[in-house]
C-alpha cells in the first residue's frame, strides 16, 4: 500500500473523530475500539460501517460525521486535540497544529482566489 499523503492522513483522523461523535450519539451501545498504541487512521469508520446492517442507523450516523468532519475543519489545534482526546484517537500538539493550519491555509486560498 502507497504510503498517505498528509491531507488523506488528515481526512482519516478527522473522519474518525466525527464518525466517534456520530456514533457515541446514535448507537450508544455500540464500543468504540481505539487505542493509541494500535491505532490506524480510518479503523474507526472502517470497522463500524463493516459491521452495521442497519440501513437507516447508517445513514443517520454518516450524514451527522459528515457534518462533524466539516465543523473538525474549522477547530483551533487546542480544541481539536481535546476532540480527539475524549474520544482515544492519538493525536499530538503538534499534529493538531499542523491539521489546524492546513485547513486554515486552504481557507484563505478560496478567499484570496475569489477576490
Amino acid at each position: 500500500m502507497a504510503e498517505l499523503t498528509a491531507l488523506q492522513y488528515f481526512h482519516l483522523l478527522l473522519g474518525d473523530i466525527a464518525m466517534s461523535m456520530a456514533i457515541s450519539t446514535y448507537d450508544r451501545d455500540y464500543r468504540l475500539q481505539a487505542d493509541a498504541a494500535t491505532y490506524i487512521p480510518g479503523s474507526i469508520r472502517d470497522g463500524w460501517l463493516g459491521q452495521v446492517n442497519n440501513e437507516a442507523l447508517r445513514r443517520q450516523v454518516c450524514a451527522l460525521a459528515n457534518a462533524g468532519f466539516a465543523s473538525l475543519q474549522a477547530l483551533d489545534s487546542s480544541a481539536l486535540t481535546a476532540k480527539a482526546g475524549h474520544y482515544r484517537i492519538p493525536i499530538t500538539d503538534a499534529l493538531a497544529k499542523q491539521i489546524a493550519e492546513y485547513f486554515v491555509n486552504k481557507r484563505e486560498a478560496v478567499l484570496t482566489y475569489n477576490r
